[in-house]
C-alpha cells in the first residue's frame, strides 16, 4: 500500500510545475484592537502530494522545497511582530518553515509540531538541538493541540487545510495566544485540483 501511495505522490509531483499565485491575502485586527493580530494568506498551487497518504515522505516533500517554502516566507514577511518569546510552527513538516522562524526570531523559543513521525525526525535532523538549542519538535495533532505556554506567534503554513472544523479551531488558536500575539495562517486554495475531487 505504501508503494502505491508513494507512486501516486510521484505522479502528482512529476506534473509540470505551475507558478504560485496569491489568491487571497488579508490581515484582520483582533476584537481588542491589536494591530495585525491575524494574518491569512491563501495560495493557488499545484497538488504535490496525495491527501490520502498515511504518513508524509520528507524526501518527496523536500524535492520541491523552494516552491513549498516560498509561501511560508511570504506569510512570515506579513507578520508585524518585532520580537517573540515563543513561536509555534503548526504542521512544521521537515522543518523548512521552522527554520524561517528561528532566523526571524533568534532569541525566541521555537516549537515545531507535526502529526507525522517521519517529518518530525527530518525536522530534528535539519535543526539539531546541539546547534539550535532554542528549537524543539513535538509530535502532535493540530485538531487537539494546546500550548503549555501562550505563544507570541502561532504560525501555520499549508497545514490547516488538512484540519476540519475551522469554526472551532481558529477561535481556539486565537484564545491560545499571549496578549498581543499573532496567528499567521496560509492555506493552499487547491480544492478544485484533481487530488481533492476523489
Amino acid at each position: 500500500v505504501q508503494e502505491g501511495k508513494e507512486a501516486e505522490a510521484e505522479v502528482a509531483q512529476s506534473e509540470p510545475a505551475r507558478p504560485f499565485r496569491r489568491s487571497h491575502a488579508a490581515t484582520f485586527p483582533c476584537r481588542h484592537s491589536c494591530p495585525d493580530r491575524i494574518v491569512l494568506a491563501r495560495w493557488r498551487r499545484p497538488p504535490l502530494t496525495s491527501p490520502a497518504m498515511a504518513d508524509w515522505n520528507p524526501a518527496l516533500y523536500t524535492r520541491y522545497e523552494d516552491e513549498r517554502t516560498r509561501p511560508a516566507r511570504d506569510l512570515l514577511a506579513r507578520v508585524a511582530l518585532q520580537s517573540a518569546g515563543l513561536a509555534v510552527d503548526l504542521g512544521c513538516g521537515p522543518g523548512n518553515s521552522t527554520e524561517l522562524l528561528v532566523e526571524r526570531f533568534p532569541s525566541a523559543a521555537v516549537i515545531g509540531t507535526d502529526n507525522s513521525p517521519s517529518m518530525i525526525e527530518s525536522a530534528r535532523e535539519r535543526l539539531p538541538e546541539a546547534k539550535f538549542p532554542r528549537a524543539r519538535f513535538e509530535l502532535s495533532d493540530i485538531a487537539s493541540w494546546t500550548p503549555k505556554t501562550p505563544p507570541d506567534l502561532i504560525y501555520a503554513n499549508a497545514a490547516l487545510q488538512w484540519v476540519p472544523d475551522h469554526e472551532t479551531l481558529l477561535p481556539r488558536l486565537l484564545q491560545s495566544l499571549a496578549p498581543g500575539g499573532v496567528l499567521a495562517i496560509q492555506m493552499p486554495d487547491n480544492r478544485d485540483e484533481p487530488t481533492h475531487r476523489l
